[in-house]
């Protein structure tokens, strides 16, 4: 199947700036792996003999799309997750679930469970695991037809029933920070800010590091130049996802055993955001205290090793 040069896919890659800024919807580095799609056998090819977690997929229509959707359950079909599709841009992302890629996100989503386990809420909760999410036709962002999975996620048991996460967990084994940023955005947008909150979870081998990063939506007023008008005055505010956590895991090799240094905890899940009502006796945020990470990193690069 043809490689594609990073110059020629039809879309904008994410420049380096604050992480608060708005950013384009898909972000691609120069080293990640680029395909043209030619035909479903040659793309199943093409995974298999993939060495990393995440693949895209350029000029591949719905009609295609649907069909690998038809298909992914067979026997044959690798076991993949279809991150994302855009419809108009004709791009599919493709996230294979490595070793490394599952054990950064399943053992912190543990973690969540047995707190969620020890309030008594299991059965006031619908996991939604690496569940297909549809944007409709005529998505006022702009986005019908996309299609988006994530790495865990899931939502209350509540009346009407939810169609969208509230808690979303998106992981980058060999995918860059700057892709995990754009899936932030697309699970924000597409949803109609029915997600509430993601966290991303980077590895990186080089520094010996996990990088967790919790981002919400907060209002705020459209920034414009100029003098104030009656028009700017009266400007509506619009959510625009905020990284309000921040938090490093460093390996520690200079011990035996390794440790885990850990900067910047507890990383908290604020309980009103992911039920959608305030706690009762018994309920609190979701907190994952230093401890808690530390044996998370550790069992996470036992994984990996």
């Amino acid at each position: 199947m043809e490689q594609v040069q990073k110059s020629d896919l039809p879309l904008r890659c994410k420049p380096e700036g604050p992480a608060n800024l708005p950013e384009p919807e898909v972000s691609i580095n120069l080293d990640d792996p680029v395909i043209q799609f030619e035909n479903i056998p040659a793309l199943i090819q093409e995974i298999r003999s993939s060495r990393k977690d995440i693949l895209y997929v350029t000029g591949i229509n719905s009609f295609d799309f649907e069909r690998l959707v038809a298909i992914e359950e067979q026997p044959e079909f690798p076991k993949i997750h279809f991150s994302r599709f855009f419809y108009k841009k004709r791009l599919l992302i493709i996230t294979i679930p490595t070793p490394g890629h599952e054990a950064l996100h399943a053992n912190l989503w543990s973690k969540f469970v047995i707190q969620r386990a020890q309030m008594g809420l299991d059965d006031h909760w619908r996991d939604q695991a690496a569940g297909r999410f549809r944007v409709p036709h005529g998505h006022q962002g702009g986005n019908g037809g996309d299609a988006g999975e994530g790495d865990s996620s899931g939502c209350p048991r509540i009346i009407p029933k939810r169609d969208w996460p509230t808690l979303v967990f998106e992981a980058g084994y060999c995918q860059s920070l700057d892709s995990l940023r754009a899936k932030m955005r697309w699970w924000f947008r597409c949803s109609n800010h029915q997600v509430k909150i993601v966290v991303l979870i980077k590895y990186n081998s080089a520094q010996s590091r996990i990088t967790l990063e919790k981002w919400q939506e907060e209002l705020t007023l459209p920034t414009q130049q100029g003098p104030i008008t009656r028009s700017r005055a009266l400007a509506i505010p619009v959510p625009i996802p905020q990284r309000n956590q921040e938090i490093l895991i460093n390996k520690n090799t200079s011990t035996s055993p390794a440790t885990f240094d850990v900067i910047r905890a507890p990383l908290v899940l604020d309980f009103r955001q992911v039920f959608l009502r305030d706690p009762i006796a018994g309920e609190t945020d979701f907190t994952f205290n230093e401890g808690t990470l530390q044996r998370y990193a550790e069992v996470v690069w036992d994984d990996l090793e």
